[in-house]
Order: C-alpha cells, then sequence, then structure tokens
C-alpha cells in the first residue's frame, strides 16, 4: 500500500528491507536523508536514528484517512524509487529509478508475456530488490490481481507450492536461486 501511495504522488520510494543489519540500514538512511518513514509498529526497532517523519500505517493515530481525486503524478524523468548496491566494491551507492522506466519496463514485460486483467502474480521478492517494482506493477496496472507472499511461505518450499495453488497465480517471477 505504501508503495503505491507514493508512486501514485509521484515522490520516490527507498526501500529497506527489515531484514538488512542496522548499521546497512544506517548506512542509507544517512546517504538518501529521506523525509518520511512509512512503517508498522513491529518495525520501529529496524529504523536506524533520523530526523524524518514516521508514520506508522497500522496505527490509524498516526496519520489522517482521506479520500483524494487523482493527484498529479509529477515529471515522469523523476526518480520512482532509489535501491542500493551490495557494496560489494566499496561503500553501497543508490541507484534511482525514473518513473518513466519503471513504465517502459512494465509495458514491454506485457507485451512479451502477454499479461491481462485475468492473472494473478505471486511475489516473493523483498521490496529492497530491483524484481519487486515489477512485481508490484504488472499486474495492478494491467489490471490483475497481486498476491503477496511473506517470508515464511517464500523460504518453505512446501508452503510456497501451496501459496501459488491457492492463489491461482499465474505469473511468478523470481531468480534463478529461487526457481532452483
Amino acid at each position: 500500500v505504501g508503495v503505491l501511495a507514493i508512486a501514485k504522488t509521484g515522490a520516490t520510494y527507498l526501500p529497506l528491507d527489515p531484514i538488512y543489519p542496522k548499521p546497512r540500514l544506517g548506512l542509507i538512511v544517512d546517504d538518501a536523508q529521506p523525509v518520511l518513514f512509512l512503517t508498522q509498529r513491529s518495525l520501529l526497532d529496524k529504523i536506524p536514528e533520523t530526523k524524518a517523519e514516521l508514520i506508522l500505517m497500522d496505527d490509524k493515530n498516526s496519520y489522517v484517512d482521506e479520500s483524494v481525486e487523482n493527484l498529479h503524478l509529477g515529471n515522469p524523468q523523476n526518480a520512482a524509487y532509489i535501491l542500493y548496491t551490495s557494496g560489494s566494491t566499496g561503500k553501497p551507492k543508490g541507484v534511482q529509478v525514473k518513473h518513466n522506466s519503471t513504465v517502459n519496463c512494465v509495458n514491454s514485460i506485457t507485451k512479451k508475456m502477454r499479461v491481462t486483467s485475468r492473472d494473478t502474480l505471486l511475489a516473493v521478492t523483498t521490496v529492497a530488490f530491483d524484481v519487486a517494482e515489477m512485481d508490484f506493477f504488472l499486474p495492478l496496472l494491467n489490471g490483475g490481481k497481486l498476491v503477496i507472499a511473506n517470508q515464511e511461505t517464500v523460504h518453505d518450499i512446501e508452503l510456497l507450492k501451496r501459496k501459488m495453488q491457492s492463489s491461482g497465480a499465474t505469473l511468478f517471477l523470481a531468480t534463478p536461486v529461487t526457481f532452483k
């Protein structure tokens, strides 16, 4: 929901995986200087020291719930999201991916895979991995359905098989390691 809300405003999101070590999260936050955190209460201890505003998506007292007409999406050349490299060659670096690049990629994959509104995509990737954006936007921008598997399911082949069957998944994007 948070990713879609940020995309809808034309802003940039910075995915932070809560399984990352706190020093890595701190490095990313120090470098990117986010102005707002969308998170949930159970992850508060993972958030590095920051001056950013905090909104708890599972606490209605931390935000105003109001209906808004369609928003101006801003400049398609602006960054849609920033992913950080692993830092294997030194300090991790933020890589900006533009809104129009995301849309172009989704449109290309839509055509190649013939994605339609009848498709359901089972997402198994962390939000901080580059495939996640395809997971989110591919089905939704085509009127399809998105089902997000939790980490327990992703790491247990039997649970994953059951989730694939129960969700009616017709699409599944993953790395070769996941397929293996």
